[in-house]
């Protein structure tokens, strides 16, 4: 079978999302759930704030984003490292924690030609403070799961973003395309401290050849 005799970089991939989402189960709330009371450092911790929470998170992604583009690069075997394009709070490596708490950025990087990677990224983005529109929180309210007491998003409230996702597009036409993502959502109230989250993502792989087995692992290995 091709794809498990080669370099296993697509099961790299999906380890390190696996990793992902085991966390955001640890932290993940009912859709609606006012976030103060059901997630935090632990999930019984009810006086860590929705912004304690999204910090914790963020900086799990910040920190998976390196460790993640180390083991590509180390299955990849190549000269070619990842490029580093950075924007806001990260503009620089230096920055200060500080200013990475406060203030909206993220890092792109990105391999060429190596390998096993034809060509792949592993991109972080994180959005502080930013404020509704009318449309986006009508988007919002049609797809919340309300409970009573839930805060009902209205435009105007503000909102938290903070996502990693990744996609490689390996050279050999017989080891699939991997894409995932995992992501952050929250929205506090402009007018009080009640607030709602929520998390997602996904992966899939795009196979140039399907080959049964290698979609039974794929899908055993998201399981385990």
């Amino acid at each position: 079978m091709m794809f498990l005799s080669l370099p296993k970089l697509s099961s790299v991939a999906i380890c390190f999302f696996v990793a992902a989402t085991t966390k955001v189960d640890a932290f993940a709330a009912p859709k609606s759930m006012p976030v103060s009371k059901a997630v935090g450092g632990s999930i019984n911790d009810a006086s860590s704030t929705p912004q304690d929470i999204f910090e914790e998170f963020a900086k799990f992604l910040i920190n998976h984003q390196t460790d993640m583009i180390s083991k590509i690069e180390q299955a990849d075997g190549s000269e070619n490292a990842f490029s580093r394009d950075g924007w806001g709070a990260f503009a620089n490596d230096n920055d200060s924690s500080d200013e990475q708490q406060t203030k909206s950025g993220g890092i792109t990087r990105v391999i060429q030609g190596g390998n096993v990677v034809e060509k792949g990224a592993c991109s972080l983005t994180i959005i502080r403070n930013g404020v509704l529109t009318a449309d986006r929180a009508a988007t919002i309210q049609g797809r919340q799961q309300q409970q009573e007491g839930d805060l009902v998003v209205q435009e105007g409230d503000i909102y938290s973003a903070a996502a990693l996702s990744v996609v490689l597009h390996t050279r050999n036409p017989f080891v699939p395309t991997f894409r995932s993502d995992v992501r952050i959502f929250l929205v506090k109230s402009a007018s009080d401290d009640s607030a709602v989250a929520w998390f997602g993502g996904g992966s899939d792989l795009t196979p140039y050849y399907l080959i049964d087995e290698d979609i039974s692992k794929f899908h055993k290995d998201l399981k385990q």
